[in-house]
């Protein structure tokens, strides 16, 4: 921990986005550059949930609407990893 990186869901991860840790937008637009990352209440960058980092607010709302089928817009993020 310690490097912030803001992190930026796209409309196109929306839009590609499914209800799945390894296809949600959040996961979509985290793997371009970690490609193993998967998003659950928590965030997986190596795909190993022993290292997990616990998603912000932001994103935890974000994942709770998408998976609602509510409305939902690009939006950015900052993770300490």
């Amino acid at each position: 921990m310690g490097v912030v990186m803001k992190i930026q869901v796209t409309q196109e991860d929306i839009s590609n986005g499914k209800t799945s840790i390894y296809a949600c937008p959040i996961a979509l637009s985290l793997r371009r550059e970690f490609p193993s990352a998967k998003v659950g209440g928590a965030i997986t960058l190596d795909g190993s949930w022993k290292d997990a980092i616990q998603a912000p607010p932001e994103a935890l709302k974000f994942m709770n609407d998408f998976d609602d089928g509510k409305s939902v817009k690009p939006f950015e993020f900052e993770l300490d990893i």
